[in-house]
């Protein structure tokens, strides 16, 4: 079983009350985000906050973060009391489809890494189906709500499995949005497509296609692994 918390350098994250743990692929994400942030920054669907603590390493800016499951908000206030940057993160218990309606701001960073299961069976645990079917953050939902909050100049930064992206990439240009940048995520070189992570902006530029393996080919994080997590990683 997982542990009910994962220790970081500079933080911790408690998970004893979430149904989606720390994850590699999540941890990704948060390393691999890279922009110039001027005021604010989102995190859609914040779990237990794990985005958002690990942008507040990195960016000295307030961080709204939006969960709509309750005991997940109590498991990223929790986590967000107990970090160094408690003063000027927060979590929001609300649908992202109402929160993008009350919103006093717009985000000049949004971070989102969505449920992604499509018709499948539903899982026993309310909490659990909420994390990863996304009849609960349909991609509509979520394309719509990113071009309302994010800011003129803004960037997001979107994790999905492949089939899922080819999906939310037929989507983008609709909200008036544009894929500019896509990170290719593999296990080992050679293995199949793991994970996607889109950067989208309201700026229209050729894509461009960026690589990471997790583990070398003798089964050892990778040096660019090792390079992205090792400001957050414990034994990196």
């Amino acid at each position: 079983m997982p542990n009910d918390y994962f220790q970081f350098k500079k933080f911790i994250v408690k998970q004893d009350k979430t149904a989606m743990k720390v994850c590699t692929d999540s941890c990704i994400l948060g390393a691999y985000v890279d922009t110039t942030v001027k005021k604010r920054i989102l995190d859609i669907g914040t779990g237990t906050g794990l985005l958002t603590l690990m942008l507040a390493q990195r960016y000295q800016v307030p961080i709204d973060a939006v969960e709509i499951n309750e005991e997940a908000v109590q498991q990223a206030r929790e986590n967000f009391r107990l970090s160094p940057w408690s003063d000027r993160i927060d979590v929001f218990h609300d649908d992202i489809n109402n929160f993008k309606n009350i919103s006093l701001h717009q985000y000049d960073l949004i971070v989102c890494n969505p449920p992604f299961y499509t018709n499948h069976l539903l899982a026993v645990d309310a909490a659990k189906n909420q994390a990863m079917h996304n009849e609960y953050l349909p991609p509509e939902v979520l394309m719509q709500s990113i071009s309302s909050l994010l800011s003129r100049t803004g960037t997001s930064y979107i994790l999905l499995p492949p089939k899922q992206e080819e999906y939310l990439e037929t989507l983008v240009s609709g909200y008036g949005l544009f894929i500019n940048k896509k990170l290719i995520i593999r296990d080992r070189p050679g293995s199949n497509v793991l994970r996607i992570i889109l950067k989208i902006r309201g700026i229209r530029t050729p894509i461009s296609e960026d690589h990471l393996t997790v583990k070398n080919s003798g089964g050892d994080y990778s040096a660019r692994f090792r390079q992205l997590l090792s400001p957050y990683y414990l034994r990196l």
